[in-house]
């Protein structure tokens, strides 16, 4: 049977992981300081793309810019953004036939949640079989989800206090 994996985040700057939260501050954004790379959190590609990013655009100002170009999202909006987060691993976990859920899960792919090795293990497998698979496995959907959570609540209670106030948000797929 294939083995799942956790979705990647990793806290400080990583290229392989190619979208990025950094909170940035008034000297950062006049271009009088650099990034804190330590403090760059970094989501794999793919499922921040299908399962964060729906959630940030609603909570930007401006649609969404890719390709390495920066979005700012205030403090505030990254904190409604965990709420409706946690709305949504919760539902997932109680309610997951909610039929309001349905275009978050078609989202997630095979390959989000079973490692690359694996993956010709499901070459024959149906629709229904993939599908099943996933469902049995969508925790990892859940956790990806409250890891991302923990790490964003962390960042504002660390860099809230020193004067940030927003987060710079890039994706580089």
């Amino acid at each position: 049977m294939a083995d799942t994996r956790k979705i990647p985040i990793h806290l400080g700057y990583t290229e392989k992981l190619r979208f990025r939260l950094a909170p940035i501050n008034k000297d950062i954004m006049a271009a009088n300081a650099d990034y804190l790379t330590e403090a760059e959190l970094c989501l794999d590609g793919r499922a921040a793309e299908a399962l964060i990013l729906p959630f940030i655009q609603q909570h930007l100002k401006k649609p969404f810019q890719d390709h390495d170009e920066i979005n700012l999202m205030s403090f505030a909006s990254a904190k409604r953004l965990c709420r409706d987060l946690k709305t949504t691993v919760t539902m997932l976990k109680e309610h997951f036939d909610d039929p309001n859920l349905n275009d978050l899960k078609n989202q997630v792919t095979l390959d989000m949640i079973v490692r690359e090795d694996d993956l010709v293990e499901f070459e024959d497998a149906s629709p229904a079989e993939i599908r099943a698979f996933i469902k049995a496995n969508f925790s990892i959907v859940t956790d990806f989800y409250t890891r991302t959570i923990r790490e964003i609540v962390t960042l504002i209670n660390r860099y809230e206090a020193q004067g940030y106030r927003h987060f710079a948000i890039s994706y580089n797929n």
